[in-house]
């Protein structure tokens, strides 16, 4: 509540599009309220997509359609090395910078600092 704006990560599966609907229904309920009526979603972004599976590529153009304006152009793709760099205690862009999962990431940074 205390935020001003959102910024929703929405994992490329479908229960994962139904939570997306349940804090969106809470968004609404708190710019209503008097708790944070200038709450704002900045955007939106696909991760753990998985190019090769149909119900993947689904998600993603059912996220474009939820957000024609908010969702941002790119998309992470899943990848264990991002779940291999924590395990190594440094961050994606240390344990692997020229990696294409970190040039993604980059590429999503730079369109959000772009987008504000």
């Amino acid at each position: 509540m205390a935020a001003r704006e959102l910024l929703i990560p929405v994992q490329c599966q479908y229960l994962a599009m139904r939570g997306v609907r349940s804090l969106l229904e809470s968004v609404q309920r708190i710019q209503q309220s008097k708790l944070n009526p200038d709450l704002k979603i900045t955007g939106v972004f696909a991760t753990m997509h998985q190019p090769l599976i149909e119900q993947s590529r689904e998600a993603v153009d059912e996220i474009r359609a939820s957000f024609p304006e908010q969702m941002f152009s790119t998309v992470l793709d899943y990848d264990p090395i991002v779940a291999e760099a924590p395990a190594a205690d440094q961050s994606l862009l240390d344990y692997a910078p020229n990696h294409p999962a970190a040039q993604a990431y980059r590429k999503l940074a730079e369109e959000i600092i772009s987008h504000g």
